[in-house]
């Protein structure tokens, strides 16, 4: 099982430090700060401005044992490792997104 571990997190202490990876019935998950348009909702607390993140920031998507993760428009963008995407991109052990 894959384990999305978030860092950083001093502004949002609600927020959890790991969230496992285990989609079991879907091959995809939206993290995002909407909490209905999102699986995993990422919505920090005031005073931050609600535009960090977007309603459906990113997707994280399971092909067999790989994961790949694509912005999905949002205004802030997504980086993996501080090189932002432009495209979907595998992620290997150790990638920070």
């Amino acid at each position: 099982m894959a384990v999305l571990v978030l860092q950083n997190r001093d502004a949002a202490p609600r927020v959890p430090a790991q969230i496992a990876l285990d989609p079991s019935n879907e091959n995809a998950i939206v993290v995002g700060r909407s909490r209905k348009e999102a699986d995993v909702c990422l919505d920090l607390p005031a005073p931050a401005p609600p535009c960090l993140i977007s309603r459906r920031h990113a997707r994280l998507r399971r092909d067999g044992a790989s994961w790949f993760v694509s912005d999905l428009g949002s205004l802030n963008g997504v980086a993996v490792n501080d090189a932002r995407l432009h495209q979907e991109r595998k992620l290997v052990e150790g990638d920070v997104v």
